[in-house]
């Protein structure tokens, strides 16, 4: 609030959250430590095509430069889950819960709740780390304040979630279960 238009310059963005699997490779190749969150041992093969969760924001974005990328932020999310036709909802302008996965699930398991652009899971399948400070649109922000913008999760107890615009703040130390990510980068 308040709704207001906002130029986006052109980017790319994954068309699936970050997985388990592609952290793992991730942990392997850069010996990264583990995030707090995981069971230790070898993870649940149930898992490895879920989005990862439970990584600070720092992590998120250490594994998306590592890949060559970046975190979106919030206004290029918004822009992904809107699509070209400013929908309500990625996939269109009235919440379906049939089109989502409530929970964490495999990525992509709905496409029916995929973008007109083919972008997955911007709705359900946990919230996403963007690269935004969280506050009201028009403030500056405060340098001191770790808040960052979440996107994407829903839930049922907070009237509006789940839609393109919704959006909520946590602590960018925070590592929650359900929170994961998604990449971008700048097109060149």
């Amino acid at each position: 609030r308040p709704m207001h238009e906002r130029e986006v310059p052109a980017f790319w963005i994954d068309v699936h959250p970050v997985t388990h699997r592609d952290y793992q490779r991730y942990l392997r190749e850069t010996q990264a430590a583990r995030p707090r969150t995981w069971p230790r041992g070898r993870l649940a093969r149930r898992l490895l095509d879920q989005p990862v969760t439970g990584v600070t924001h720092a992590e998120a974005a250490a594994y998306a430069a590592w890949a060559g990328k970046r975190l979106p932020d919030e206004f290029e999310w918004e822009r992904a889950a809107q699509g070209p036709e400013h929908r309500r909802f990625p996939y269109g302008d009235a919440f379906d819960p049939a089109r989502i996965e409530p929970r964490l699930g495999p990525v992509g398991r709905h496409p029916e709740g995929a973008t007109s652009e083919g972008v997955h899971d911007l709705t359900g399948n946990g919230w996403e780390w963007t690269s935004s400070p969280f506050g009201p649109y028009q403030a500056t922000p405060d340098p001191t304040d770790r808040t960052r913008t979440i996107r994407g999760g829903h839930d049922p107890r907070r009237p509006g979630s789940g839609s393109a615009t919704y959006r909520a703040g946590l602590r960018e130390d925070i590592a929650d279960p359900m929170v994961g990510f998604r990449c971008a980068r700048d097109v060149v």
